[in-house]
């Protein structure tokens, strides 16, 4: 009786199963979706080639044929079968051959002859060229119609036919592969294009799979019509979310395509020299270990510290852009460095600013950043009074803050700061206020010995009074009391006659221990950012050199920051 009884419940479940409708309004609804994404991956993967090797092409009648040759292929899947379409699609390319063959011969040497240029310029080797003669923008599109038909063909079968995101994928690898080959990747709007669309198929083949695992429970709750609609407007929405984000970030972006030519040929260097596959080894390790400071968001390109961050820093990355713009009224004769973070305390993993105590030590000091600068000015125009050390005048310069971090203003020590606040007492690093600031400069070279001597004489001088010296010993000379202990063991009791002589050392000693690199790698999570740069990794840019020299200065008896 049981068993009768649950052969009768069971039995409207597969009725409801094998009354599913397929070709009601909401399967056209996701065939529209797929057809969006069709032509987008079409776009794609067609200007992927086209647009990065610079093949000469009227843009209008290529986008209008690749609307044409999608739609055809997608009413042959939809209504016809794939005998049909590979039939009519054969006899196409075989009647369009016989009409254009002297065109598409054309074409297709001129094509190949952009491509074998690439080669011979990547691999410094010297390909022989086809014969063809150059044709025009709508000759060139004429040319490339059959290829264009049979790929994307292919890419309709998995876009449209099959649902099938692996064979989309494998397709609109081709790009990449042909552009890898000779050391470039594919132009950003094609690329973002294909993106979108895979992405697209890969969650339409998910949600119909998905469904046909669970149809029967799924149907039985909700009924066929609306499992349907909820699937058409799922995968409606998601095209529609899609679709924004890629016309959204193109337009985001668009600065940044410009620039994407002239990014190639650092590129091509960084794959033959191999940094760009020692790269993708960090990258690839920092992601199996679950370390997530590969991220450039932590990242300043023109200072490479982010709010006194040091450990999450991997590299300085320009990513081919400028971020400041420099224009001196005179002509350098020394060293020119610009700053953009100031830090007191170093914690091991970072620069943090002031502490309370140390910021009210600096306001019963009663000086402001522009007070000294004034008396930085002074000391300099009595050197040059004295003859004691070349000054090298007042210059006029011009600071453009284009791409770089506008947290931070960047301008030397020493400059006339005018009605620029310090954001903290006597850093003066400032929020930037305008995208270009004119300041002025007493420029000396500080790398000269002798320069430093007559600055040590002129400084032992009462020009900045006792309140503030105090300040600059309290908060410019600490130092970590756990965290060093190789760095102490080798730096500590030493001693100087002048400061000169312990720039000469620390310069010296730092030039030992390390060598100058942009991409040093990130200093371990359990590590001091100083010891593992010193002892273990053994190479850092400027962040690396200025914190370590900072500390030694400091170890001596000269406040630093």
């Amino acid at each position: 009786m049981e068993n009768e009884e649950k052969g009768i419940l069971v039995e409207p479940v597969i009725t409801a199963e094998t009354k599913r409708d397929d070709g009601g309004r909401h399967e056209w609804l996701f065939l529209a979706v797929r057809f969006l994404y069709y032509i987008l991956g079409s776009i794609g993967f067609a200007g992927g080639i086209l647009w990065t090797f610079r093949v000469p092409m009227n843009r209008w009648l290529f986008f209008v044929s690749i609307f044409v040759i999608c739609a055809a292929f997608t009413a042959l899947y939809t209504f016809g079968k794939m005998k049909i379409t590979v039939i009519a699609g054969i006899g196409f390319l075989l009647l369009y051959s016989l009409v254009f063959h002297e065109k598409i011969s054309e074409g297709l040497q001129c094509i190949y002859n952009l491509y074998i240029e690439q080669i011979n310029s990547y691999y410094n080797v010297h390909a022989p060229l086809a014969g063809a003669a150059d044709l025009s923008p709508e000759g060139q599109l004429i040319s490339v119609i059959p290829v264009l038909v049979f790929f994307l063909g292919l890419l309709g079968a998995g876009m449209i036919y099959y649902l099938d995101a692996r064979l989309t994928a494998f397709i609109m690898a081709i790009p990449l592969a042909l552009a890898l080959a000779v050391g470039m990747f594919p132009v950003l709007p094609s690329a973002v294009l294909m993106i979108a669309a895979l992405i697209g198929t890969f969650f339409l083949q998910y949600t119909r799979h998905h469904d046909s695992l669970h149809q029967d429970y799924i149907m039985v709750q909700l009924g066929n019509g609306m499992l349907d609609k909820l699937r058409a407007q799922t995968a409606i929405i998601a095209a529609a979310a899609l679709l924004v984000a890629g016309c959204t970030s193109l337009f985001a972006l668009g600065p940044a395509v410009n620039s994407v030519y002239e990014s190639q040929e650092k590129l091509r260097d960084d794959i033959r020299s191999g940094e760009f596959l020692d790269d993708m080894r960090t990258f690839w390790k920092k992601l199996m270990r679950g370390e997530w400071d590969w991220l450039p968001f932590d990242i300043i390109r023109s200072s490479g510290v982010n709010g006194g961050k040091l450990s999450n820093v991997k590299e300085v990355r320009d990513y081919g852009e400028l971020h400041l713009y420099l224009d001196i009224s005179d002509e350098l004769n020394a060293p020119f460095y610009i700053r953009g973070y100031v830090g007191t305390n170093y914690t091991g993993k970072g620069w943090r600013g002031q502490s309370s105590a140390q910021m009210e030590q600096a306001a019963a000091a009663g000086k402001t950043a522009a007070d000294l600068t004034g008396q930085y000015y002074s000391l300099l125009e009595k050197m040059q009074q004295e003859r004691s050390a070349p000054v090298y005048g007042r210059l006029r310069y011009v600071i453009t803050n284009i791409n770089a971090n506008p947290e931070y203003s960047y301008l030397p020590y020493g400059s006339n700061i005018g009605n620029f606040p310090p954001s903290e007492a006597y850093d003066t690093y400032t929020a930037d206020i305008t995208d270009e600031n004119i300041f002025d400069l007493y420029y000396l070279n500080t790398q000269k010995l002798s320069n430093l001597e007559a600055i040590e004489r002129a400084g032992a001088e009462n020009h900045i009074d006792d309140a503030y010296r105090n300040f600059a010993k309290s908060a410019y000379m600490s130092l970590p009391v756990e965290g060093l202990d190789r760095f102490y063991a080798e730096y500590r009791g030493k001693s100087f006659d002048s400061v000169a002589d312990t720039v000469k050392f620390v310069r010296e000693s730092l030039a030992e221990h390390a060598e100058y690199t942009m991409i040093p790698g990130s200093t371990p999570k359990d590590s001091d950012y100083v010891e593992y740069f010193l002892y273990e990794n053994h190479e850092g840019y400027c962040t690396h050199f200025a914190t370590a020299g900072v500390l030694l200065f400091r170890m001596y008896g000269i406040p630093a920051r």
